[in-house]
C-alpha cells in the first residue's frame, strides 16, 4: 500500500510549527570569494531545486567533482513569525556545510548524513528579504567519517530538505542535535502496564519563566490512554523535564504482524504562547539468542532483509518523497522483516515508513573501511545525531558502529580505540539498544566483538569458495563459538536484468552478471539460512 504524501511530507516535530520550505536556490561550483555577502553578484549562478546534488557525473565516472560549491537563496518571513524565534533545519548536506544568514556566519556542520538545525533569530529581519548562503564541500577530510569515498559516492550537495521554521520564545528545543526534543523511554513493560518516561528538552529566551508542560498519549485510533500536566519554572535557558506515565493494557509494536504506534503530544505553554511537538512511538522488547535467533516480544521472529543505499540512477542521493516510498514499498514487497541502512543515517522518512510497515531497522554511522585515527571526535558527533534523531522509532533495534574497518596489524590500532569509545558512548545515550558492527574477517579479529553484536559480510561463491560454503562456515562457526549470536550482514552476487545467459558469467569483476545466476545463488543461499535458526539475521 502506498501511503499518501500528505502524511509524510513534514518532519513529525515540525507539524505544529510555521514552516517555510526552502526549495529554490542559486548554485555554482567552485570557490567564490565573499559569496556569503548579501550584495554578492550571483547572476552567473544556475537555478536549482533542493533536494539537489552536484556530482551526478560520479554515476558515469565522468569528472566526479569533489570540492567547494555555493548555494544562495532569498526568503521573506511572514508577519505571524515576527514575535517568534526563527530556525533553519537541513535534513542532510554532503559532506560539510557552512551556513550564513544576511552575511553573518551561523555555524558549520561536518558530516553528510544527519540533520542539523540552527537558531537564526539574531540574524534575520522582517523589513526585507533575508539572504541565506551555504558553502558546501564534498572533498575528502581525514578528520570526518567516512575519510574517503572508496566504498560509495560522496555526491555532495543539499540533497535532502531545507526548512525555515519558527517557535514561540518558550519552546521545545529543536536544536538539540536536530532531534524532536522529546524522548520516549520504556521503563517497564508487561501485559498489564507500560511505564514510560518522556524527557522534554525546553529552551527559553528568558530566565525564571513559568510554564505548563502537558503530555497526552493517544493510541492508534486517537483515543487518550494517559496524560499528565505539571508546572515548570526555568532557572536556566535550557532544561530537561522528565515525566512518567502509565499506559494500561498496552498493545505491542509487533513487527509486520502488528506495527502498532502510539503518539505522545507534548505542549509547553505560558500565559501567551504554546509550542507543541508530537512523536510516534511503539512498545516492544526483543532479545537475541545464540541458538534460537531473534525474538520479538518473546516469540521467534527471524530477521530476513536487505541492505539499502539512498541512491537512484536518475538523481543520485537527492531522492524525492516518491523515491523513498517506492524504495520502502520494494522492501515491503520482498517480505523483508528487517532493513540495514547501509552505510549511513538515512532520511527521516525511511524510519517513519519502517515504523508504519513493521520493518526492523539496523541503522549506522559511516565509519567504513579506511581510517585515519583522527576522525574519532567527528564519529562521536555523528553517532550522537544518529541516536538522538532516531531514538523514538520502534523499528530501530541496533546502532551500527562500523562496516569492514580493519585493524590489520594489532589490537592497539586507533580504529580499535575509536570503536571502544563509540560503544561506550552509545551505551550512555541509549542503554536499551545494543551496538553492532559488520566484519569481513573471521570469527576472531582485532576489531571483532568489541560491539555488543558482531555480524559478518560473507560473499561465498563470488569472491571466494562456493555458494554451499556459506552453510559450512556457519555450522563451523556455531560449533566453535556456541555462545556467540551469528548474523550475516551482507551476502549476494552481482546481477543484471538485461543479461540472462549463465554460461557467460564473469565474477567477481567483469561485464556480464546474468540475473538467472543471481536467482540461482539466492535459491541456494535462502535454504542455507532458513534452515539454521541460530542465524538471527541476514541481509542481501
Amino acid at each position: 500500500m502506498v501511503l499518501p504524501l500528505v502524511c509524510l511530507s513534514q518532519v513529525k516535530s515540525l507539524e505544529h510549527r510555521q514552516v517555510i520550505p526552502l526549495e529554490d536556490w542559486l548554485f555554482k561550483k567552485g570557490k567564490h570569494y565573499n559569496a556569503q555577502q548579501v550584495n554578492y553578484d550571483d547572476t552567473h549562478f544556475e537555478e536549482v531545486k533542493v533536494p539537489h546534488t552536484y556530482s551526478m557525473d560520479a554515476i558515469e565516472n565522468l569528472g566526479y567533482y569533489r570540492g567547494e560549491t555555493w548555494y544562495r537563496t532569498q526568503v521573506s518571513l511572514t508577519e505571524s513569525m515576527k514575535d517568534e524565534r526563527i530556525f533553519i533545519r537541513f535534513e542532510g548536506v554532503g559532506q560539510e556545510a557552512t551556513v550564513f544568514v544576511n552575511g553573518n556566519r551561523i555555524n558549520k556542520n561536518i558530516g553528510g548524513y544527519a540533520a542539523f538545525c540552527y537558531e537564526i533569530t539574531h540574524a534575520v529581519n522582517f523589513e526585507k528579504e533575508n539572504s541565506i548562503a551555504v558553502m558546501v564541500t564534498n572533498e575528502p577530510n581525514f578528520k570526518r567519517i567516512p575519510v574517503n569515498d572508496k566504498l560509495f559516492n560522496h555526491y555532495g550537495g543539499m540533497y535532502r530538505k531545507v526548512q525555515l521554521f519558527s517557535t514561540p520564545k518558550l519552546a521545545i528545543d529543536p536544536t538539540f542535535y536536530a532531534s524532536p526534543g522529546v524522548f520516549v523511554e520504556v521503563k517497564k513493560l508487561s501485559t498489564k502496564n507500560a511505564f514510560i518516561e518522556v524527557r522534554t528538552h525546553i529552551s527559553s529566551s528568558s530566565l525564571a519563566e513559568k510554564a505548563s508542560l502537558k503530555l497526552v498519549i493517544k493510541d492508534a485510533k486517537g483515543r487518550k490512554v494517559a496524560s499528565s500536566e505539571e508546572e515548570v519554572i526555568l532557572d536556566k535557558k535550557k532544561d530537561i523535564v522528565a515525566s512518567t506515565l502509565n499506559i494500561p493494557k498496552p498493545e505491542l509494536w509487533n513487527g509486520r504482524k502488528n506495527p502498532y504506534l502510539y503518539t505522545v503530544e507534548v505542549e509547553l505553554s505560558n500565559a501567551e504562547t504554546t509550542d507543541k511537538v508530537e512523536q510516534n512511538f511503539g512498545l516492544r522488547d526483543f532479545e537475541i539468542d545464540a541458538n534460537g535467533g531473534f525474538y520479538l516480544n518473546g516469540k521467534s521472529y527471524p530477521l530476513y532483509g536487505v541492505n539499502m543505499h539512498e541512491d537512484w540512477k536518475s538523481v543520485g542521493p537527492a531522492l524525492s518523497e516518491d523515491h523513498h516510498i517506492q524504495d520502502m514499498d520494494f522492501v515491503d514487497e520482498l517480505g523483508a522483516t528487517t532493513l540495514r541502512t547501509a552505510h549511513y543515517q538515512h532520511s527521516d522518512m525511511v524510519y517513519d515508513l519502517a515504523d508504519k510497515k513493521g520493518i526492523l531497522v539496523w541503522t549506522e554511522i559511516p565509519f567504513v573501511h579506511d581510517y585515519s585515527g583522527r576522525e574519532g571526535e567527528n564519529a562521536e558527533e555523528q553517532l550522537k545525531a544518529l541516536i538522538y534523531q532516531n531514538y523514538n522509532h520502534p523499528s530501530v533495534f541496533v546502532w551500527g558502529i562500523w562496516n569492514e574497518v580493519r585493524a590489520h596489524k594489532s589490537p592497539d590500532e586507533a580504529c580499535v580505540d575509536i570503536t571502544q569509545d563509540l560503544v561506550k558512548l552509545a551505551h550512555q545515550l541509549d542503554p536499551s539498544r545494543p551496538t553492532i558492527s559488520a566484519s569481513d574477517k573471521g570469527m576472531v579479529s582485532n576489531m571483532g566483538n568489541i560491539t555488543d553484536l558482531q555480524a559478518w559480510n560473507k560473499y561465498f561463491g563470488w569472491y571466494y569458495d562456493t555458494y554451499q560454503d556459506m552453510g559450512v562456515w556457519l555450522d563451523q562457526s556455531h560449533t566453535d563459538f556456541p555462545e556467540r549470536p551469528l548474523a550475516i550482514s551482507e551476502f549476494g552476487i552481482g546481477g543484471n536484468i538485461a543479461q540472462q545467459d549463465r554460461s557467460k558469467l564473469q565474477k567477481p569483476v567483469g561485464d556480464y552478471f546474468p540475473e538467472t545466476e543471481q536467482t540461482h545463488y539466492h535459491e541456494v543461499t535462502w535454504k542455507i539460512l532458513k534452515d539454521r535458526p541460530f542465524v538471527w539475521g541476514s541481509y542481501v
